[in-house]
């Protein structure tokens, strides 16, 4: 036998804390292809006040209903033996998510109740499915939702977040994800739209990034200052040899076009440009060679050109570099 558990759940406060708890249950029973039962109940957790606004929305659930609930150890023990009345020698409980499960262990931790033992090894579907639904070789998401699997297996109908509808469309995906195969046009659509989705989260963090380091770092744009090779200015250029092509730095000197370059006898610069985007220009000089890169900056690598940056302020020398010196 199979069973397939949903819940909805929301925050509650209680013991100086805020606790996630089930304010609903769904569980169907399924054998051979077959539906063979049901169970449903809204659950009343302990100090439960009110819905937050984002549940009320999406559920549609009402606080009275949710007061006049049931209590959770009476909840799960009803549960518990609905699951019992129809398990055979068999018996596997699935859900979609690791959210389920980890609410079921902390609601019951937080009422200070067992967890009934049917509770206990939830197998969770939703990285199993997820990994199937695949275009040009490539899986679209290793975390696609319940929406995503009824649209790819033509099932009418959206997700409307009801603990129970929730567990028919899992066991509905399970099946259809062991007998059919996606239909490819609409696995081509959802991977447009995950494309999409994926290239506009990517610009939108990426303007957030430029914002952010204008603000740190524009206001030495066009300004330039010397480098000298103290220790600590040695140290924040290993760091940043990654992001610089070409060269790299060691404790006694740096490496160029497969030439070791002292540093004494090398001069180098830094330089805060803006074009499209804020970058540092580093310039070396050996002799009549000069040797230029420029770098992007990153948060990470912002940091340290910012750090090099104050070190050669002659107003600001470290502690550090005159005990180096």
């Amino acid at each position: 036998m199979e069973y397939y558990i949903d819940g909805e759940f929301d925050a509650v406060y209680g013991y100086k804390t805020h606790a996630q708890c089930l304010v609903s249950i769904g569980i169907v029973a399924y054998k051979n292809g077959k539906r063979k039962g049901s169970y449903y109940s809204l659950i009343r957790p302990k100090r439960f006040r009110r819905l937050t606004h984002v549940v009320q929305k999406i559920t549609h659930l009402k606080n009275e209903e949710i007061r006049q609930a049931r209590g959770f150890a009476v909840v799960m023990e009803e549960a518990d033996q609905f699951i019992s009345a129809h398990a055979d020698q068999e018996c596997r409980i699935y859900s979609f998510g690791p959210d389920d499960a980890r609410t079921l262990r902390k609601h019951a931790d937080y009422e200070k109740v067992p967890l009934p033992d049917n509770f206990t090894s939830i197998i969770d579907l939703q990285r199993e499915l997820s990994q199937k639904i695949v275009w040009e070789g490539k899986i679209i998401s290793p975390t696609l939702s319940l929406d995503d699997l009824k649209f790819v297996y033509g099932m009418k109908g959206a997700v409307i977040h009801n603990a129970l509808n929730d567990a028919v469309d899992l066991m509905r995906i399970h099946e259809a994800s062991r007998t059919k195969r996606p239909h490819p046009s609409r696995v081509k659509a959802l991977w447009d739209q995950k494309e999409q989705h994926r290239r506009e989260v990517k610009q939108r963090n990426y303007e957030k990034m430029l914002k952010v380091l204008h603000e740190r770092y524009g206001k030495y744009a066009g300004l330039q200052r010397t480098i000298i090779f103290y220790p600590d200015v040695i140290r924040q250029l290993i760091f940043l040899q990654d992001y610089l092509k070409g060269i790299s730095f060691s404790e006694t000197g740096m490496y160029a076009e497969d030439c070791f370059y002292a540093y004494n006898i090398v001069q180098g610069s830094m330089r805060w440009e803006q074009q499209d985007a804020l970058q540092v220009k580093l310039q070396f000089q050996v002799y009549d060679q000069k040797i230029c890169v420029a770098c992007p900056l990153t948060y990470r690598t912002g940091g340290h050109f910012d750090s090099i940056w104050h070190m050669m302020d002659p107003n600001h020398i470290s502690e550090s570099v005159i005990m180096n010196e």
